[in-house]
């Protein structure tokens, strides 16, 4: 079967039921985190094998009968998401909307909370990563703190009160604007931020990441 290049409207909501329906373990990913996981994965100093992501997003184990189109709806929307970061430039999802309420941003469901949710699973590990291996002195550690903060924010109500704890005359909701305004331009360039970080924290070689863009271009 040949992968489409992109989802259609119509992919995306019968990917989004199956996500959500009783086909799929416990934990899996609603549609929403899936594409804030799949983000972070393209943008990871390394790739990601598929069978591994997969698991990760279906709830910690690949089902043995998954089905073949909505296999290929996910590695779809890998490829999608690769091509806006790499080629045509990263445009988070329309759907994430800041709501006035700043409460409901963190809730089970919200648009921004799943989002931001996906993407902390799948940048956890090579963010820590990076945060150990840089100097906290260094230009790239407070940029790719900073742009790690922010993409992750909304993904657990509790961290976000604790670094807004930390800040001077300031609130949640306030704060949570703040953040919300600046994940737009973080996640444009959250990429090409992370090779830099990568490179300078010795993860990868340069050769390492000429590669891995390069399989992304094929």
């Amino acid at each position: 079967m040949e992968l489409a290049s992109n989802l259609s409207q119509q992919d995306e909501v019968l990917l989004s039921a199956w996500l959500n329906s009783a086909e799929t373990p416990n934990n899996t990913f609603s549609l929403m985190a899936t594409k804030g996981f799949l983000f972070a994965l393209v943008c990871a100093p390394k790739p990601i094998p598929t069978d591994v992501w997969l698991a990760q997003m279906l709830g910690g184990q690949l089902p043995s009968d998954i089905a073949e189109d909505k296999l290929f709806a996910l590695i779809t929307l890998h490829n999608q998401i690769s091509q806006q970061v790499y080629e045509q430039g990263m445009q988070l999802p329309e759907q994430l909307e800041f709501s006035a309420g700043c409460d409901a941003n963190f809730l089970a469901g919200h648009p921004l909370h799943e989002w931001c949710l996906g993407f902390a699973a799948g940048s956890g590990d090579y963010a820590q990563a990076l945060l150990d291996a840089l100097p906290e002195d260094d230009e790239f550690y407070e940029a790719f703190s900073m742009a790690y903060m922010t993409l992750s924010f909304f993904a657990s109500k509790d961290n976000a009160q604790a670094i807004v704890a930390l800040q001077e005359d300031v609130d949640l909701a306030s704060f949570s604007q703040e953040m919300y305004e600046l994940m737009p331009d973080f996640s444009l360039g959250f990429a090409a931020l992370v090779e830099q970080a990568s490179l300078a924290a010795g993860l990868i070689e340069e050769d390492d990441w000429d590669e891995e863009n390069q399989d992304v271009a094929d």
